[in-house]
């Protein structure tokens, strides 16, 4: 069997603490009798390597501890696979950026939603990864604050517009795009009503063309639509669900007469 040649913990510590947070620490390392293995690795709070432990996401051991000195002949990062979020982070773009361009609604969110709609899984799967150090408050501010600035370089750098950090893990859960649940009753009336006004404030005919406060209607939650459009001509519009009798609930931007993609609870 050939013997190849080893590396030094120095070596691995160099290839780790720069790739460990673009790889979500997963590394591909050969050891010098050719076998190799996917190892999960950090530089830790002492600044050495280790070896996350089996089942741990924050604890681990020295990698210089547990494996004898020239056992490693290669360390390198792991490219990014595509993750089920990042599919369907995907898949929800691309239908809210297809709501919006037929409706006329939220250009600035379409831009965002075409932008990353056009990304591959696994870019979208690496920027899950970015957002994950971002959201580690058991971190500094200046590590987060590195994460946010990866963030936004991560769409300039291919020159689309930034897609909004504080919305963009909810785009790979499933659920975020909705039907208005309009009074069954009303529904036809309701819905033509919303049409009408969207298509009233994109010919600049009104402002509020549903009156300062919308339509709304009761069912298992207080609901209500709102339309507006602002002094430049952009034309936006919501749909919230509160609870009866109180001013919290379930907020959305609504995309069409239609549907609704989720916004925040409240």
């Amino acid at each position: 069997m050939n013997t190849l040649n080893n590396i030094t913990i120095q070596d691995i510590y160099n290839v780790v603490s720069l790739n460990a947070d673009k790889c979500n620490n997963r590394f591909r390392v050969t050891r010098t009798d050719g076998s190799s293995s996917i190892m999960r690795l950090f530089i830790s709070t002492s600044d050495r390597v280790c070896e996350f432990a089996k089942g741990k996401r924050r604890s681990g051991y020295y990698l210089e501890y547990i494996y004898p000195a020239g056992t490693f002949a290669k360390v390198e990062p792991m490219a990014p696979t595509a993750t089920a979020p990042a599919k369907m982070a995907k898949r929800n773009a691309r239908k809210v950026a297809d709501l919006l361009a037929a409706s006329g609604l939220w250009p600035e969110h379409r831009a965002q939603c075409e932008a990353l709609a056009s990304l591959s899984e696994e870019e979208i799967t690496e920027l899950f990864t970015i957002y994950a150090r971002w959201w580690d408050y058991s971190k500094g501010h200046e590590y987060r604050d590195t994460a946010y600035n990866d963030f936004k370089l991560f769409f300039q750098s291919r020159n689309l517009p930034v897609f909004d950090i504080y919305h963009f893990q909810q785009m790979g859960n499933k659920g975020q795009i909705i039907s208005v649940p309009y009074d069954k009753y009303c529904r036809q009336y309701h819905r033509d009503k919303v049409n009408n006004g969207i298509e009233a404030m994109k010919q600049g005919l009104s402002d509020r063309p549903l009156g300062t406060y919308g339509i709304s209607w009761r069912g298992s939650y207080d609901y209500s639509v709102s339309l507006q459009r602002d002094s430049e001509g952009v034309c936006r519009g919501w749909f919230s669900a509160e609870y009866k009798g109180c001013g919290n609930g379930h907020y959305y931007l609504l995309l069409d007469a239609s549907h609704a993609l989720y916004l925040e609870d409240d």
